[in-house]
């Protein structure tokens, strides 16, 4: 939604950083205060997850995350596109110097043929 594309790094950029500062904040918020939080459900062998569940848990993981990378690799493709067609636009748009420069007009002056 932000039009120029420095701003609207800038502001991803820390909307990142936000958001990483906040995964440990929130992993520790369940472990420390378990009065609004269930606790750790899928840790080692004392699990609290019934043992069917584990395998599909596991290969829905793998597809969202394959889904995922597919859905970035094909982003970045994306805006490779974008920022050459960009680059194009701005190029044409560049008016190149001496292009508003005529040759000049004589009065009385033959033209040679």
């Amino acid at each position: 939604s932000i039009p120029d594309p420095q701003v609207r790094a800038r502001r991803s950029a820390i909307l990142g950083i936000v958001a990483f500062v906040q995964v440990p904040l929130v992993y520790l918020s369940v472990t420390l205060v378990r009065t609004l939080h269930q606790g750790l459900t899928f840790t080692g062998p004392d699990s609290s997850v019934d043992e069917g569940f584990i395998g599909p848990l596991l290969i829905n993981l793998a597809a969202f995350t394959l889904v995922y990378a597919a859905f970035v690799s094909y982003r970045a493709h994306l805006a490779t596109i974008e920022d050459k067609l960009e680059e194009e636009e701005a190029i044409a748009d560049l008016e190149l110097a001496g292009l508003g420069i005529s040759e000049p007009k004589l009065r009385g002056a033959e033209a040679d043929g």
